[in-house]
Formats: structure tokens, C-alpha cells, sequence
């Protein structure tokens, strides 16, 4: 386990290791943007150099109402 905060430590690792896929849950935006994604994976999304596989939870609902 690396110590330290996500959007540091996952950039760091994946870069430096050549990662070629991360996979990473979200949660925790509310409104219109946390349909896409959270905070920290969009921090980290602007300093990985991979493809990115990114997951709701299950049960997710959108908090968009029509």
C-alpha cells in the first residue's frame, strides 16, 4: 500500500511503472458533473499517461431528473 494522497501517489505510480489500463471507481460529486466523475479521479485523469476505465458503483443513480 502506497501512503499518501490519491491524486499524488496513483499519478506517481502509474507513470513510473508504465501502466497501460488504470481502473478506478468514482463517487462523491453531486450535481450534473458527478454523473461523469469524482474529484480526485478527475485530478488524477489530467496526470496519468493511460487509458483510463472509469466505474460508478453498483446501485449508482444519477442525480439528473428530467
Amino acid at each position: 500500500m502506497i501512503k499518501g494522497e490519491a491524486a499524488t501517489v496513483i499519478p506517481r505510480f502509474v507513470n513510473n511503472h508504465g501502466i497501460d489500463l488504470m481502473v478506478m471507481g468514482t463517487l462523491a460529486r453531486s450535481g450534473i458533473a458527478g454523473l461523469f466523475i469524482g474529484n480526485t479521479a478527475e485530478k488524477i485523469l489530467n496526470s496519468v499517461h493511460c487509458s483510463v476505465l472509469a466505474l460508478k458503483p453498483a446501485g449508482f443513480e444519477t442525480p439528473v431528473r428530467q
